[in-house]
């Protein structure tokens, strides 16, 4: 017999089958593009002379998450159907880079760490104190803080692309004793982002 008449289906008058069924093989995740995301902003101080965020995960005030800001993130989640986050990155540019400090911007000075299980932004130098990745950077120089998110288990896993980033991995970030509602620079955020798609 064919293999045509093989896999040829009952006659229409047929109320019953006991032949084979065909089950198709698991479609098979298949890499097809490694990018880097970004998004951009003027950081500029609040009514207290503060600035606090974190770039990672959650709903928080001052919290930037991945889906919400990169500017490419509508293209490519059109395109795939799995991505995973391999690491963030930081950068802060000074609108006056390397430029003598005033008396008004002395006292103004950043503080970084990177945590591992929240992404809630700081609001007091206490945030950060405890963590032994903290890091102080002065206003006037360019800095930038980075981290990987293929650590630990599970934090390699694909996630759907309907699905938030919600990796707890974060870079914090606090600047204290600012001037008020002052621009001091520009932050760029990266992600490294690999998308998927299921064959």
């Amino acid at each position: 017999m064919s293999r045509t008449q093989d896999l040829a289906g009952p006659a229409p008058s047929t109320l019953t089958y006991n032949g084979p069924v065909h089950v198709n093989p698991a479609r098979p995740v298949v890499e097809r593009s490694v990018q880097v995301l970004n998004y951009d902003s003027i950081l500029t101080t609040s009514a207290a002379g503060l600035f606090n965020f974190a770039v990672g995960a959650g709903s928080s005030s001052g919290t930037i998450t991945l889906a919400a800001n990169a500017l490419e993130w509508t293209a490519f989640s059109a395109q795939f159907s799995d991505y995973r986050v391999l690491g963030m990155r930081v950068e802060y540019c000074p609108a006056l880079d390397g430029s003598v400090l005033t008396a008004d911007t002395m006292a103004a000075v950043f503080y970084t760490a990177t945590d591992i299980d929240d992404a809630t932004a700081p609001t007091v130098y206490g945030d950060l104190a405890s963590f032994n990745t903290m890091k102080m950077h002065p206003v006037n120089k360019r800095w930038s803080r980075e981290v990987t998110l293929l650590g630990r288990s599970g934090e390699g896993d694909l996630s759907p692309i309907v699905t938030a980033f919600n990796k707890f991995q974060s870079i914090k970030i606090l600047l204290q004793a600012a001037q008020i509602n002052r621009s001091y620079g520009r932050l760029h955020v990266y992600w490294r982002v690999q998308f998927y798609h299921r064959e």
